[in-house]
């Protein structure tokens, strides 16, 4: 793990501990985060100015199927070279897409 990333998790208040509770909540998380996503993008779907960033409905499951992917390398709590390349690409796509962070 680079520097930067341990300052980072630092600064959220990410440590030895937190991970640990990420890794035993993950399978209750991971078990509700389809339904919460599916209302998310019901959510978006309603209005244009969300909407456009995808292409149509399957534009978006596939951006829940990535958020999916991602999630489970946060509660496996690592935040490792695999977790930062995750979100890297994030942060990546999202800049594609004209998506600023807040």
């Amino acid at each position: 793990m680079s520097v930067p990333t341990q300052q980072r998790l630092a600064f959220h208040g990410i440590d030895a501990n937190v991970s640990a509770v990420l890794r035993s909540h993950k399978p209750l998380i991971l078990g509700v985060m389809p339904s919460i996503l599916d209302a998310f993008y019901d959510h978006i779907d309603r209005f244009p100015e969300t909407k456009a960033f995808f292409r149509n409905r399957d534009h978006m499951m596939h951006a829940k199927k990535m958020q999916l992917l991602h999630w489970g390398l946060i509660l496996d709590g690592k935040f490792d070279d695999h977790y930062v390349a995750s979100v890297t690409k994030v942060g990546e796509v999202h800049n594609k897409r004209g998506l600023e962070p807040i």
